[in-house]
């Protein structure tokens, strides 16, 4: 299983020669994260369903894009902090 781990939290030469690494439990990922991870393997699995059924490649392409531009507006609609009511 391979797993990415962003920059920021790869730790610095100082803090691998005091012992200090980083392990799966300091690692937090945003709901936003979260969901466009679940939306992308969605997408492929789309995808490569339409490569199997013989679909033409640009179409699939179209599809993806389109899926994809709708998971990030998914994404920023359902993540979104919601504004403190005026008092």
């Amino acid at each position: 299983m391979l797993i990415v781990v962003p920059f920021q939290y790869l730790p610095d030469r100082a803090a691998a020669a005091r012992g200090h690494f980083i392990t799966l439990r300091e690692i937090t990922m945003s709901s936003f994260a979260l969901y466009l991870i679940g939306m992308v393997i969605v997408i492929g699995g789309l995808a490569y369903a339409a490569y199997l059924l013989h679909a033409p490649t640009q179409w699939i392409g179209i599809g993806v894009v389109v899926l994809l531009g709708a998971g990030i507006i998914g994404a920023v609609k359902h993540t979104r902090r919601r504004d403190p009511p005026e008092s």
